[in-house]
């Protein structure tokens, strides 16, 4: 597990909700200076970089919002686990795309500048719907924002399984 996660899971492990108020305030660009304190080591890896501080804030704060992790997939496995068996059904029809489909093509379709935006809405949902996060993975894929990291969601968004392929 990596940095971060670790000091989050101490974090929420002592119930600090003041420290977890300020790390969902850091989702919100008017008020991202209320993370600072509480990320501010992590920022000197990169201290010059402020999309990197960007994705330290986002993790950070999402993790605060909606603690259920797992180790595994990522968020294309995370999207696909939030639809519904209706559109699970119809994902594969192009006239019969489903609301999570839709958001998740819009997802791929971000720019590095607005990925770390974008993912928020989505995670935000997951908890609605209880479905857990791979957090570290989230980390590195919105650091490493690329094609490479869009295939790979992609493919785990629109795997056919061996019901789909009879």
């Amino acid at each position: 597990m990596s940095a971060l996660l670790d000091y989050l899971q101490r974090l929420k492990n002592q119930d600090d909700r003041g420290a977890l108020a300020d790390l969902r305030n850091g989702l919100k660009e008017t008020q991202k200076y209320r993370a600072w304190p509480l990320l501010s080591g992590f920022f000197k890896k990169n201290p010059d970089d402020e999309r990197y501080r960007k994705v330290i804030r986002t993790v950070a704060g999402l993790y605060a919002y909606h603690s259920q992790v797992t180790q595994n997939g990522n968020i294309g496995q995370t999207c696909r686990d939030m639809m519904s068996e209706n559109e699970r059904n119809k994902m594969h029809e192009a006239k019969a795309m489903g609301p999570i489909s839709r958001r998740f093509q819009h997802l791929l379709a971000a720019s590095r500048d607005e990925i770390c935006d974008r993912v928020v809405r989505l995670v935000l949902y997951a908890k609605s719907k209880e479905i857990s996060v791979n957090y570290e993975q989230l980390q590195k894929d919105l650091h490493y924002w690329s094609n490479r990291v869009k295939t790979r969601w992609a493919q785990s968004f629109w795997i056919y399984s061996s019901k789909e392929e009879e």
